[in-house]
């Protein structure tokens, strides 16, 4: 989905100001320091973006796992989450043949 914002999760971002936060995954409360969210501010613990990145590291745009979000993960906050170096590579290897297929008068 080309409408969708590509953004890094930003570590700045104002996190609720409670003790803990409640993961919108698996509902468990979590640290501040262990939620990350976009700026959509959907908040989800690490553990979880890392399930969830891996198992959708098929597609070429992640994005936020709230189904009413378009917002998409930059590949540089895919890597912060995916510790498996060949999934990985396999994500950069999808975006690089997606970007040659949608443009296909490039010259190497």
């Amino acid at each position: 989905d080309h409408n969708s914002v590509i953004e890094e999760i930003d570590y700045n971002l104002p996190v609720p100001s409670r003790e803990e936060i409640e993961c919108l995954i698996c509902w468990n409360d979590v640290d501040p320091g262990d939620a990350f969210s976009l700026s959509c501010n959907h908040f989800y613990c690490s553990a979880c973006w890392s399930r969830y990145i891996s198992n959708s590291i098929k597609n070429i745009q992640i994005t936020c796992p709230d189904p009413t979000c378009n917002l998409s993960l930059n590949s540089s906050s895919v890597a912060m989450f995916v510790d498996d170096h060949k999934l990985l590579n396999k994500y950069r290897q999808n975006i690089t043949y997606s970007y040659v297929f949608e443009h296909p008068d490039m010259i190497w």
